[in-house]
């Protein structure tokens, strides 16, 4: 009786229920086989994203406006640029677009997670 209980417990921790906005807002990184990003979700509702290629062009910066949904666990993006598939060759052509991310509160911990699998993932900093 006490296992499945404990087992119960542990899952409610880890699938992070209720997510408030303050907790959202932050500095978020990820790195990809290309590069990495860091995401900044500022508390004014703006958030900028910094994408730096392995190879030896200049830094990318976009911004644009972000809303955390609260009943969706999502965030929501918009004018962000997916840089997952970005190449090289890409850089005159980015495209902005309105993006959801899951937001997910795993032992205390905020990510925001993306991607058809939902296996890319953003890791909050601070």
């Amino acid at each position: 009786m006490l296992l499945p209980r404990l087992l119960v417990f542990a899952l409610v921790l880890a699938c992070g229920c209720g997510v408030n906005r303050n907790e959202v807002d932050g500095v978020y990184t990820t790195k990809y086989s290309h590069g990495s990003e860091v995401l900044t979700l500022a508390t004014n509702g703006r958030f900028t994203q910094v994408f730096t290629s392995t190879g030896q062009q200049p830094p990318i910066t976009n911004s644009g406006t972000w809303e955390f949904w609260r009943d969706r666990r999502s965030v929501l993006l918009r004018d962000a640029i997916t840089f997952d598939g970005w190449t090289q060759q890409q850089t005159q052509s980015l495209e902005k677009t309105v993006w959801l991310i899951r937001v997910a509160k795993r032992f205390g911990k905020i990510s925001l997670i993306w991607g058809e699998e939902g296996v890319e993932e953003y890791d909050k900093q601070k």
